[in-house]
């Protein structure tokens, strides 16, 4: 059978079996073409309007190029000690856990997530999710990704060991595995296969960089993802053992560019101001009930739940308050925002406006996010290791020290008045 090939703008042509066309025809996967990857973000750059679907089908097509390279290329590649079998066997789960990974992704990329509930309070959809939890803490979407694998397992496109290796490659955690293929303790190649899906080498992160990059018409999250592919290898023995992710000194440059990449799309993209100022905005909706959701009542209700379908309610909706500024578009205007606020004063600042801001009654957005990076000084010691087969170990040591300038997380707070009340708000801050 011939492969199926879908044209990407962002890798050329990516091929599909049989069993990944079945699946990506299926209704779970059909969603993710109506649920936006970057949510409010067309409101700032027109063009970043593309799906999570499209960029499941990159992830798709990095994990299996990666694949080949490290089991077929690499200095320690694994067909010289794994039998075809089994390659034939991690190639399949490695590349179905990359097209799932977002499978139960909410809707308008990540701003509905801090607004979940617990697993005890959804108990009819936490039933479902075949790995333990704690009642305490909040659902997220990789949940209900797990839930939607073990229920394509149900209908018999792979088998439930096959789903429960699937979901444990994107959870990253080897509790959930189940097949004698990743339990082989002959052959623990597991933290490998996990690494490329769940890491900080991972092919979701070049992905979404590159595609995010693209279709926002920034030059941000663009790095030399070829060169970085070709210098990832293998750390490991023929004997057994733990074989895991490595990265050749050789790549080191793409890597850094990478890093360097992901930080900058976080602050002009990912936390653009105004991105920040909508996303609290709809939140605000849904907290005055101005639009109420169902998404937890079921795994159905779940996913009835769209982009498209919530916009509907937000149009419907456009008279009142909170949905009327995200249907006509109506940003707010920032009055003052910190990036990495570690000093005292900079957070002084912030707090001393909203809270005059409040005091005069004004209605105002708080916008308060943070991520964390890379842990450079991880790099030599930890899940990833920085290596060179021809030339010392000193320059490894040296690369990686060459990191610790690089800031291991970002922290923004802003606040904003709608443009009604910035006159006012300026004057009572001033004064």
């Amino acid at each position: 059978m011939r492969a199926f090939v879908i044209r990407c703008p962002i890798h050329g042509s990516i091929k599909l079996d049989k069993l990944e066309v079945d699946i990506l025809s299926h209704k779970f996967c059909q969603r993710l073409r109506y649920v936006s990857q970057l949510g409010f973000a067309h409101y700032v750059y027109p063009s970043a309007n593309h799906n999570r679907l499209s960029h499941s089908l990159g992830v798709l097509h990095l994990a299996g190029k990666l694949y080949n390279h490290l089991a077929y290329e690499a200095t320690l590649c694994l067909n010289k000690f794994i039998p075809l079998a089994k390659l034939t066997y991690y190639r399949k789960i490695l590349r179905l856990a990359a097209l799932l990974h977002d499978i139960g992704h909410l809707p308008f990329s990540h701003t509905l997530e801090d607004s979940s509930p617990s697993y005890k309070e959804v108990r009819e959809i936490s039933r479902l999710i075949p790995y333990k939890t704690n009642p305490d803490k909040i659902i997220m979407h990789e949940d209900i990704s797990a839930i939607l694998i073990m229920q394509l397992s149900q209908e018999g496109y792979f088998s439930k060991v096959e789903a429960l290796d699937i979901i444990s490659l994107i959870k990253g955690d080897f509790s959930v595995a189940k097949s004698s293929e990743l339990k082989d303790p002959h052959f623990n190649v597991y933290p490998l296969l996990s690494a490329m899906i769940n890491s900080d080498l991972d092919v979701d992160r070049m992905d979404y960089l590159l595609r995010d990059s693209y279709h926002s018409g920034v030059s941000y999250g663009r790095f030399d993802m070829h060169q970085l592919m070709r210098c990832y290898e293998i750390l490991g023995d023929q004997k057994g053992g733990k074989f895991s992710l490595a990265l050749h000194v050789g790549g080191f440059l793409a890597f850094e560019d990478m890093l360097l990449g992901r930080r900058l799309m976080f602050i002009q993209v990912y936390f653009h101001k105004t991105l920040l100022n909508f996303s609290k905005i709809l939140q605000s909706a849904r907290q005055a009930k101005e639009i109420k959701l169902s998404i937890w009542d079921n795994i159905d209700s779940y996913l009835e739940n769209t982009d498209w379908s919530l916009f509907a309610l937000i149009q419907k909706n456009r008279n009142k308050f909170w949905c009327g500024k995200i249907y006509s578009r109506e940003a707010p205007k920032v009055l003052s925002r910190v990036i990495n606020k570690d000093d005292n004063k900079a957070t002084n600042q912030i707090k001393e406006i909203r809270d005059k801001l409040d005091k005069a009654k004004i209605i105002h957005l708080k916008g308060d996010v943070g991520v964390k990076f890379f842990d450079y000084k991880g790099l030599d010691k930890d899940s990833i290791k920085l290596i060179s087969y021809d030339l010392e170990d000193k320059q490894a040591s040296d690369l990686v020290n060459h990191l610790n300038h690089h800031p291991d997380k970002l922290e923004i707070s802003q606040v904003s008045v709608f443009k009604e009340d910035y006159q006012k708000a300026l004057k009572i801050i001033k004064g």
